[in-house]
């Protein structure tokens, strides 16, 4: 069977943006196939519960599909649908959270909304990281790309549609620098811009401290001068690859951050903040969050993994006390920053894990009404669900990245709770990823 050329039905997709199709029973995942559309694939990957395929041939065209404004997408492993037509996109989005709901927890009478999308989805990312590196042809000297999916061949991308113009303006000029410098050693450039301001943040990311450093001052003259909205130049020495956030850093112009604005609620940004970075689609997100806590009995939130306290900051005007916990001190430090910027004084942040500080909150007397919940992609811990259900507030709302895992820790929570309504945000348009928030009430007993 492995090897075969099957013919497949693509009725629908992954949630890696992968079609997918059945072949004797079996599930076959095709990538850039799509839903609608009848394709010949070879079977490369067979498991025991589901194929991988390579598409060779469409012998059905989905009505949807449409040429991709960027030549690369295919390359870079960037943009897994930029071959589906926009609107498609966000149905298929709401389609994958659905089936997580309904295949990995059994929730098949959840309402789940259309997928909040964007008027332009283009130019959305407010932080990019690109990678230094050579093409090999004819073009000669160092490029700013990115590495091809599960590969280590280079792709030239400092023109990337994700981003403004202004930062691919940038991008082109330091391209331009970095050969006139000669500067090898320069591994990554990290380029973040505000929305609200247009400022941008400039970071260079060498592996070593072997750099001319008379060269590197000589560009950064020439940088800073590009435009009036680069407000920082920020050296990082990564001594190890595998823990870049422990990288050594040195302003080599203007100040550290810059600040952004979320629904009339401000937020310092440094380099190295966590940040959704997708800025207008976050204020839909967190638009939802409020609108899912409401305005009655809700006196006290807790805000698990409450990162650098965008969430617990945008509540603070609906509750007595919002609590935030966050196990890195650093996003805590921006999150106390932040609290001052916007004046809020009816939040606190605590450092710790969140299951053993929301039962210690518990245990002192402080009984939440709601609970918001922010985790990774991998989801919640198991001892923080069971957190959850002891402390018993009277709704939980799940902020997620990540469907399969959501679907998961849903199903944990329906022991106490009725999932009530999910909404799906499109924080990341012609990629497969999608954000969601689900709202979660307690069963009266």
């Amino acid at each position: 069977m492995d090897n075969s050329s099957i013919k497949l039905n693509i009725t629908g997709l992954t949630h890696e943006g992968k079609g997918v199709g059945r072949h004797d029973g079996l599930a076959v995942f095709v990538k850039d196939a799509l839903p609608g559309e009848i394709v010949r694939a070879r079977l490369h990957k067979v498991k025991k519960n589901y194929a991988e395929a390579i598409l060779e041939e469409i012998l059905e065209v989905s009505p949807f599909r449409i040429d991709g404004k960027c030549l690369n997408h295919k390359k870079c492993g960037g943009c897994q649908l930029l071959h589906l037509n926009y609107r498609e996109q966000l149905k298929e989005k709401q389609n994958i959270v659905i089936n997580a709901l309904q295949r990995i927890g059994g929730f098949s009478k959840v309402t789940v909304n259309e997928c909040l999308g964007m008027d332009d989805p283009w130019g959305y990312r407010n932080k990019i990281i690109f990678q230094v590196g050579r093409k090999e042809d004819k073009e000669k000297g160092l490029k700013l790309g990115f590495y091809e999916e599960n590969s280590n061949d280079f792709v030239p991308g400092k023109g990337c549609l994700l981003v403004s113009l202004d930062v691919r303006r940038l991008a082109d000029k330091v391209e331009k620098l970095i050969n006139v410098y000669n500067l090898k050693q320069l591994k990554r450039i990290l380029i973040r811009q505000s929305t609200f301001n247009k400022e941008i943040l400039l970071g260079l990311i060498f592996s070593g401290k072997t750099h001319d450093r008379f060269k590197l001052e000589k560009m950064v003259g020439e940088i800073k001068n590009h435009s009036d909205k680069l407000i920082s130049i920020i050296e990082f020495i990564v001594a190890d690859s595998k823990l870049p956030w422990k990288a050594q850093s040195k302003v080599l112009y203007g100040r550290d951050y810059f600040i952004e604005e979320l629904n009339s609620k401000r937020f310092i940004i440094s380099a190295n903040s966590f940040f959704q970075v997708n800025s207008l689609q976050a204020e839909k997100l967190y638009g939802t969050v409020v609108e899912f806590v409401g305005t009655e009995d809700a006196k006290t939130i807790f805000d698990l993994y409450c990162g650098t306290g965008t969430i617990a900051i945008q509540l603070s005007d609906m509750a007595e006390r919002v609590y935030g916990i966050e196990t890195l001190e650093e996003a805590l430090g921006d999150a106390r920053r932040n609290a001052d910027l916007n004046k809020t004084t009816n939040v606190e942040f605590l450092l710790g894990k969140a299951e053993v500080k929301a039962k210690k909150l518990f245990e002192k007397g402080l009984q939440p009404d709601v609970v918001v919940v922010d985790p990774p992609r991998k989801g919640c811990h198991p001892d923080l669900l069971n957190s959850i259900l002891t402390v018993n507030p009277k709704k939980v709302i799940y902020v997620s990245c990540n469907p399969a895992t959501l679907a998961r820790d849903l199903t944990i929570l329906s022991q106490s709770y009725t999932a009530k309504e999910v909404q799906p945000v499109d924080m990341f348009p012609h990629t497969a990823h999608v954000e969601t928030v689900a709202l979660m009430s307690k069963v009266e007993k």
